[in-house]
């Protein structure tokens, strides 16, 4: 039930170290932060698959490491996670790569 996944919430934002945004409201975080609540959000029901669509566009180099790390983190956790990128900087550690290339998706 919801006292469960509100447990669960809590527990990973404590995990991430990030529990001192537990009762801030959205419009008071900045982007860095709420992109790695946002990402706490979508790990409490334990998903077998993470999709992050260009997770770090719109961050500073800080903030986009803090999320890659929060991503890293998920897998290490079990889950499977997915990320689409235009920025091949921004790369995480990850067992396949792969790259579009005309259209045809290509392992690098």
């Amino acid at each position: 039930g919801w006292r469960g996944r509100r447990a669960r919430a809590m527990e990973l934002l404590e995990y991430f170290d990030l529990s001192h945004l537990a009762y801030r409201m959205p419009n008071t975080l900045s982007g860095g932060e709420r992109q790695r609540v946002a990402i706490v959000r979508a790990l409490v029901n334990n998903p077998r698959l993470v999709l992050a669509d260009e997770p770090t566009s719109s961050l500073d180099d800080e903030n986009a490491r803090l999320v890659l790390n929060l991503l890293e983190e998920a897998n290490r956790m079990g889950a499977t996670v997915v990320v689409t990128t235009t920025d091949l900087s921004e790369k995480m550690p990850s067992d396949r790569d792969y790259i579009l290339r005309d259209g045809v998706l290509v392992r690098m």
